[in-house]
């Protein structure tokens, strides 16, 4: 299935929701994982780092959905968010101000009548992610080697080129030239305005990336 690469974290305190959500995108192929706190989705982010986190905002006492998103957007920029709430607004589920950009979806449980709004969600929350940082024109190549599938997974982990060029036994020049062959396939090396590394990690995360 074109979803079986797509890793979705659910995050939600009610069992019975979040079970029904997971059981759900498993039967249409995504990988889906339930974690019922803020502490345990974190961990899981941290040791496996989904393509998409679908998140509640009200956990009771301790942190809440906010906490998490800020977590995401700072350590792992290319997960895509989406806000999944009992209410209208962030401030009345965690009576803090908060104003989600572009990139967020939100969607309010009473207005879910169907799987497939979730699904939408899903792909919408990838493309914003690409569009925040991505060139208007499409994606150069969906094809790469398995080195250059290697070394973006090495970089996703947050490895420097120095690390990346220990855990491969070679040196930092190679590894940037290796890098530079990567950018050029994926056809974003000649956009100054765009972070090539974080943009590649991006791509990697989406799922649409095959070893030739």
């Amino acid at each position: 299935m074109v979803n079986s690469k797509l890793a979705i974290l659910i995050v939600e305190d009610q069992e019975f929701l979040a079970t029904m959500i997971s059981a759900g995108l498993t039967n249409q192929g995504y990988q889906a994982t339930v974690k019922f706190s803020i502490n345990e989705a974190i961990e899981f982010i941290d040791n496996s780092q989904p393509n998409v986190v679908v998140t509640d905002l009200n956990f009771g006492l301790g942190p809440t959905g906010l906490d998490l998103i800020d977590y995401i957007q700072a350590k792992y920029p290319w997960i895509g968010i989406i806000v999944l709430s009992a209410h209208q607004s962030a401030e009345i589920a965690t009576g803090k101000p908060w104003k989600f950009g572009p990139e967020i979806s939100y969607i309010v449980k009473s207005e879910v009548d169907s799987l497939a709004q979730i699904e939408a969600a899903i792909r919408s929350s990838l493309s914003a992610q690409r569009s925040t940082i991505e060139p208007s024109s499409t994606i150069g190549a969906q094809l790469i080697t398995k080195a250059q599938a290697e070394v973006l997974r090495l970089v996703a982990e947050g490895l420097s080129n120095q690390a990346i060029a220990d855990d491969r036994g070679t040196t930092v020049r190679a590894v940037e030239a290796l890098l530079a062959r990567t950018y050029d396939a994926l056809g974003i090396s000649k956009n100054p305005e765009i972070d090539s590394r974080i943009t590649a990690v991006k791509i990697l995360q989406s799922g649409i990336l095959h070893v030739d």
